[in-house]
């Protein structure tokens, strides 16, 4: 009996896995930023950190078909 799954494309995992990542880091960054004094170190890496997770949100819901 033949199966008709559609076959895994690993760099599409591999992506959704960093995407995932950079969504929960910009979660995280964006309450750094919120609780940090402005212009402080902490809160330098913490909008560093919201600027670079940015894109991944949008890379999240392509590749998980959302």
């Amino acid at each position: 009996m033949p199966t008709d799954r559609p076959k895994r494309v690993e760099y599409i995992n591999q992506l959704r896995v960093i995407a995932a990542f950079g969504v929960v880091v910009g979660h995280v960054s964006i309450w750094v930023v919120s609780m940090m004094e402005p212009l402080s170190f902490d809160w330098w890496v913490g909008s560093f950190g919201h600027f670079m997770a940015r894109g991944t949100i949008p890379v999240f819901v392509m590749v998980s078909g959302a």
